[in-house]
């Protein structure tokens, strides 16, 4: 009983995770839209991915 509550445990905060102000999450293509920052639910083992996506501004020098 004690094993099968442990896994039950680890399977609820390893289906969490938190994304920054910078980040967007996607997973599933257009079927899920893109989740915005905060502490985000994912279905557990597997099931559903999480595709971090960097909302940064990256400036690059360009020769004249």
């Amino acid at each position: 009983m004690e094993i099968l509550i442990g896994v039950a445990v680890i399977g609820v905060f390893s289906a969490m995770r938190i994304l920054f102000e910078y980040e967007r999450g996607g997973g599933l293509g257009k079927l899920i839209r893109a989740k915005g920052p905060g502490l985000v639910v994912l279905l557990p083992f597997g099931v559903d991915r999480l595709k971090r996506i960097d909302l940064h501004t990256v400036a690059l020098d360009v020769p004249p």
